[in-house]
């Protein structure tokens, strides 16, 4: 029996804030060179701790052409089961829509659960416009915070504001006072987020996918990850277009992953790594920056990286992240989804314990689960209800940094297959159609199954 579920959810999250949650991200095995492999590397898992950095201005790096999206199809609501409760998805999303010109709106709901600490807090606050946002930073200035950053975000028809506030003890009484003064602020803390991978060409035969040279021609996708090595000799001549989000002197993570993820959707096949779909084009967010713990991102970053992708518009985006719950992309992912965008992103590798981070846990995003080419699932893989769909994500074969080419493993490379199937199926066919796998129907470790699609 194979369940019809659609369920479309984000943040998936398991990581830290200002000052001190901690996210796990698997790291990557050493680059292998040289021809196509016929081993198999063996996954690691290595905990970080997030640390503290200002988000900041955009900068264009690579770009070729370009196309015009196409719109994505739309998801009901999610089916019960597994061993964790998971919000309900809203109404059935519209076609894609664009943005610019029709600002995302501030919903009235009340602020996060409890931020007040004895420490150090860095916190996120958007507004609907410039006034509202001056009106926050001089109260915010009577309370001792400091304004980190301030940007509008044209896109999505906001102004965020990063403040950091030295004592928290008094944070949600005087947040309390700033939402009573601008109703329609919309506060949480600057999250940190980690990427799900780490680092065979089983994956396309084994979910039934066969690429021909114009697979993917006129489809448009979006990925959120580290920065991409656009001279690798895997992504020459693939329509990519890169902008990083990191200010001038912060240094950026290693391009292992972002190369590797856009690698297996726009490949051109050199040494094996043929894409998904390697007539598509990608816009890539670089968004992660060296840590002390390893790569990390935040919710600001995000946020303007979300803003960049909704202008284009790009009606698939995949997100190889995770952290925890924020309510300020909570809102900005359900609005977008909404208009027509779809997202898909990794539970996570905190294995049998945790349960899917954000924002895969949301109901707007596709929660993807990693299986071996056994299918069997990732070890490392989170479980619970949240979970929708299972894809190859171990010791696939693909692009690295710097030219190099090796096996990658974590949740984060299951979801380049399900974000490319979603450029060509609504996600509820993807659901009815998967490979049953484990219990009966959609269970907590595989979701509906092993994802099954085709590229024609």
């Amino acid at each position: 029996m194979r369940a019809r579920l659609a369920v479309l959810l984000l943040p998936l999250m398991l990581g830290l804030c200002f000052p001190a949650r901690v996210l796990a991200a698997d790291s990557t095995r050493e680059p292998t060179t040289g021809t196509a492999p016929t081993g198999s590397a063996t996954a690691t898992s290595d905990p970080a701790t997030a640390t503290p950095f200002p988000s900041t201005s955009t900068t264009s790096t690579t770009s070729t052409t370009s196309t015009t999206p196409t719109a994505s199809p739309t998801r009901g609501a999610p089916a019960s089961g597994g061993t964790t409760s998971r919000p309900v998805a809203p109404a059935t999303a519209q076609p894609l829509a664009p943005v610019r010109g029709q600002p995302l709106a501030i919903p009235q709901q009340p602020l996060p659960p409890s931020l007040s600490r004895a420490s150090e807090t860095e916190l996120v606050l958007v507004t609907t416009n410039m006034d509202a946002a001056k009106t926050v930073a001089a109260r915010a200035a009577g309370y001792r915070w400091r304004l980190r950053q301030r940007r509008t975000l044209d896109n999505l028809g906001w102004v965020m504001s990063v403040f950091v506030a030295s004592d928290s003890r008094e944070l949600d009484s005087q947040l309390s006072a700033l939402k009573a003064q601008v109703p329609e602020l919309l506060a949480d803390e600057n999250h940190r987020y980690r990427l799900q991978g780490k680092g065979v060409t089983y994956g396309q035969q084994q979910i039934g996918w066969q690429v021909s040279p114009g697979c993917g021609q006129g489809a448009v996708l979006g990925q959120l990850d580290s920065a991409v090595d656009a001279a690798h000799p895997a992504l020459q001549g693939a329509a990519l277009e890169q902008r990083g989000f990191l200010p001038a002197g912060v240094a950026q993570a290693s391009q292992d992953h972002g190369t590797a993820s856009a690698a297996l959707l726009v490949g051109n096949g050199s040494n094996n790594v043929t894409g998904l779909l390697p007539g598509a084009t990608l816009y890539a967010a670089s968004v992660f920056r060296q840590g002390a713990g390893g790569a990390e991102t935040d919710s600001a970053l995000l946020l303007e990286a979300l803003d960049w992708l909704a202008g284009v518009p790009v009606p698939v985006v995949a997100m190889s992240l995770g952290g925890p719950r924020n309510q300020v992309l909570e809102v900005v992912l359900r609005q977008l989804h909404q208009r027509g965008m779809r997202f898909a992103a990794a539970v996570g590798n905190d294995g049998k314990r945790s349960t899917p981070q954000w924002p895969a846990a949301q109901p707007e995003v596709v929660a993807v689960t990693a299986l071996d080419a056994r299918k069997r699932l990732y070890r490392k893989a989170n479980r619970g209800d949240a979970v929708d769909i299972a894809a190859p994500g171990v010791e696939i074969w693909t692009a690295k940094a710097d030219g190099q080419y090796g096996y990658m493993t974590g949740t984060s490379f299951a979801v380049p297959f399900v974000a490319a199937a979603l450029t060509r199926n609504p996600a509820e066919a993807l659901m009815a159609n998967a490979e049953d796998l484990g219990e009966p129907g959609k269970d907590a470790e595989f979701g509906a199954g092993l994802l099954r699609a085709r590229c024609d």
